[in-house]
């Protein structure tokens, strides 16, 4: 379990997390509050990622994602669904995103090493099965 606090960035705290414990493979999921968050939706056809910024409050409604390793150090793939204060739903790949309150994170280790490959035909680093 990971608790963030206000002004920490989730994907540097997680990777921080990851190092720390020694950890190969882990499942991801949270809540809690954000004040600014970058997203992205990946563009299978130009193999590149379209981004959007967010800076406002939103609640974090699902952080989800796993943790495993690429060219031997830990990667983070999260997905993030945030509402804003008009209950409207934002959410894709998450990029980066700032903690305005707290967010708590549970992690779910597994016993094996996961790593990742890049494959150029999709452009991604996908898990090696």
């Amino acid at each position: 379990m990971i608790r963030l606090e206000k002004g920490e960035e989730i994907i540097t705290s997680i990777l921080e997390f990851a190092k720390k414990q020694t950890l190969s493979f882990s499942s991801i999921s949270g809540i809690g509050a954000i004040g600014q968050m970058t997203v992205a939706f990946y563009n299978l056809k130009n193999k590149k990622y379209f981004e959007q910024n967010f800076n406002e409050s939103l609640e974090v409604i699902s952080l989800s994602g796993n943790l495993s390793n690429f060219n031997d150090q830990p990667i983070a793939h999260l997905h993030i669904a945030a509402a804003n204060k008009n209950f409207q739903l934002i959410g894709g790949h998450l990029k980066s995103a700032i903690v305005s309150a707290t967010l708590e994170i549970i992690v779910e280790t597994g016993d094996k090493t996961i790593n990742r490959f890049s494959d150029q035909e999709i452009g991604l680093n996908l898990i090696e099965v």
